[in-house]
C-alpha cells in the first residue's frame, strides 16, 4: 500500500449481465474488509450501467473488449490510460486471457484471478480454483477477495440502488398508471432457447395474472420484442405493456424495482430483480439453481431435475426440450401467489 493514501483497486468486471450483478457481492466483501479503500471498475459498455448503481464503486471505465473480438490496439490505448490512475492492485473475474490484458498492459502491480487460460505471467497472484468448493459462481467470485481460515466463503447478496421515484416518472412517460400493481416477465435469456420457458406457457400465465387483476409487463432486449408481442397478444391493452427494446438497462432497474414480482429465466434479468428486492419465481432448464440461483431471500424456484439436466447446453440435444416445457403456468401462478403473501 502506498503510504499516505489508500489502497486503490480496479475489478475486470465479466461481461454478462447476470455474472456483473453477482459481482456486488465481491466488491461489498472488499469494502467491508478495507473501508478506506478505493474500487473502480473496469467494464464493457452493456454493463456498465449496473456498476453505476453499486455505492461501493468510485469510478467506472469502459473498456474495448467484446464477444469474439480482440481489440489489441483498442486494450493498449486503454491501458495507457489506466497507467496512469496507478492502481495497487486488480482483480480479474473473468477467466479469459483476454479480459487480462488490460492491467498486464496497465502493468498494475498485483493482478489478481484464477489461472483460466493458463495466464501464467500474466497474472501474478493466482488464487486456487476448486470447482468442488467454488460451487457457485458467487463463491468463485469472492474467493479473489482472499483465503479465509475457516475455510468459509462469505458471500453477500448483491443490492443495486433503484430509484423508485425515476421508475414511476418512465412508467408515466410510457402512458401507464403508476399506481396500478404489476407482474413483470422476462421471457428471454441470452445464452439459448435451452434456458426459456416456452412462449405458450408465459402467454398463458399472462392471461392468469391478468385475470387476479395485475398488470403485466414484459422485459427485455429489442431481441425480445417479438416474444413480449407473442406473450401479450389477447391481453386487454389497459393491462399490458412491453419494454422489450424501450428501456435503457438503468431504466430497466429502477421500473423493476416497482413490481410486485418478476417470473423469469435463468437469465441477467433475474439477478437484477433479485438484487432491487423483487420476489423472484425463477425457471430453469439446461441450467441449474445450485449453480447460479437468484441471491434473495424471497424466490421460488422452478427446476426439474430430470435426468438431462442440467446439461448447460444452449439448445435441448434431444430436441424435447422436456425440463421447460414440463413446468406448466398453473404451477407458476401457485408460487406467484404464495411469495406475494409470504
Amino acid at each position: 500500500m502506498k503510504e499516505n493514501s489508500p489502497l486503490k483497486v480496479l475489478i475486470i468486471a465479466p461481461s454478462w449481465i447476470g455474472d456483473a450483478v453477482l459481482s456486488h457481492s465481491l466488491i461489498q466483501n472488499i469494502k467491508i474488509n478495507h473501508p478506506e479503500i478505493i474500487i473502480d471498475v473496469g467494464a464493457n459498455y452493456w454493463t456498465s450501467d449496473i456498476y453505476r448503481r453499486m455505492p461501493e464503486v468510485s469510478k467506472i471505465i469502459e473498456l474495448p473488449t467484446r464477444h469474439g473480438k480482440l481489440d489489441l490496439l483498442g486494450m493498449l490505448k486503454k491501458a495507457k490510460e489506466i497507467k496512469k490512475l496507478n492502481y495497487d492492485q486488480a482483480y480479474i473475474l473473468p477467466r479469459s486471457m483476454k479480459s487480462a490484458l488490460v492491467p498486464f498492459f496497465s502493468r498494475i502491480k498485483k493482478r489478481t484471478g484464477f489461472l483460466g487460460e493458463k495466464r501464467y505471467g500474466i497474472l501474478n497472484d493466482i488464487r486456487s480454483f476448486d470447482p468442488m468448493l467454488l460451487d457457485q459462481t458467487i463463491k468463485r467470485f469472492n474467493a479473489l477477495a482472499g483465503d479465509h481460515p475457516d475455510g468459509t466463503i462469505n458471500c453477500f447478496q448483491p443490492k443495486l440502488i433503484a430509484n423508485k421515484y425515476r421508475g414511476i416518472e418512465i412508467l408515466e412517460s410510457h402512458g401507464l398508471n403508476a399506481t396500478k400493481k404489476f407482474i413483470a416477465l422476462a421471457p428471454g435469456a441470452e445464452y439459448g432457447k435451452a434456458k426459456m420457458w416456452p412462449i405458450k406457457h408465459f402467454k398463458e400465465l399472462s392471461l392468469l395474472i391478468e385475470k387476479k387483476d395485475f398488470n403485466v409487463y414484459v422485459f427485455g432486449s429489442a431481441k425480445e420484442q417479438l416474444l413480449s408481442e407473442k406473450i401479450l397478444q389477447g391481453l386487454n391493452d389497459d393491462r399490458c405493456f412491453s419494454f422489450a427494446g424501450k428501456t435503457s438497462l438503468i431504466d430497466s432497474i429502477d421500473v423493476l424495482s416497482l413490481a410486485k414480482s418478476l417470473v423469469t429465466n435463468d437469465s441477467g434479468l433475474m439477478h437484477l430483480g433479485a438484487s432491487v428486492g423483487v420476489p423472484v419465481v425463477a425457471i430453469y432448464g439446461s441450467t441449474s439453481p445450485e449453480f447460479t440461483p437468484p441471491m434473495t431471500d424471497r424466490k421460488s424456484i422452478h427446476w426439474l431435475n430430470i435426468e438431462c439436466s442440467p446439461c448447460f447446453k444452449r439448445e435441448c440435444v434431444f430436441g424435447h426440450y422436456e425440463c421447460l416445457n414440463s413446468i406448466k403456468p398453473d404451477a407458476i401462478i401457485n408460487s406467484l401467489q404464495n411469495l406475494m403473501h409470504s
